[in-house]
């Protein structure tokens, strides 16, 4: 694969590089584990510079989440919510991988509590993460209910994303 003058998009983490590849996808059938590659130039008079060898670590088992709770703020009461009231959706994550790349995104859509908000962001919880007696790694910040909800049990779903 050619690589090209890095033009947008340069920098990743504290490094800035001055070529790139555009976009690639890796292959469905990749094994998990530890890949190597190697990079070379070539200058215009076509001699080779010396291979440096890098290496990639492939994570192609995607985390789950294994628990989750809705929290009218309240009363703090779970599986409970007020139409126009205050709640807060906690959960738990894993990631199986192997190498286990680490969890990037927790979302839920709860759109049937609180209309449009299909992509409610949950951080790694780090204070009051205790609810009904489980302790979640996961929590959304407190979130208004819609006032014309019904009164009727609601279907939030989660995904998480490494």
């Amino acid at each position: 694969m050619a690589l090209s003058p890095c033009m947008t998009g340069c920098t990743i983490g504290a490094t800035t590089y001055a070529w790139s590849t555009p976009p690639l996808t890796a292959d469905a059938g990749l094994a998990q584990g530890t890949l190597s590659y190697g990079v070379w130039a070539q200058d215009n008079a076509n001699n080779l510079g010396t291979t440096v060898n890098y290496s990639a670590i492939v994570d192609s088992t995607s985390p789950t989440v294994s628990a989750a709770v809705v929290a009218m703020a309240s009363p703090a009461t779970v599986g409970w919510v007020r139409r126009s009231g205050s709640y807060t959706v906690y959960a738990n994550a894993t990631d199986a991988g192997s190498p286990a790349s680490g969890i990037a995104t927790v979302t839920a859509n709860v759109s049937s509590l609180t209309p449009g908000t299909t992509s409610l962001s949950l951080p790694a919880c780090t204070s009051s993460c205790s609810v009904g007696g489980v302790t979640y790694g996961y929590k959304s910040a407190a979130t208004t209910a819609g006032s014309a909800i019904a009164d009727a049990s609601a279907t939030v779903s989660l995904a998480a994303a490494d």
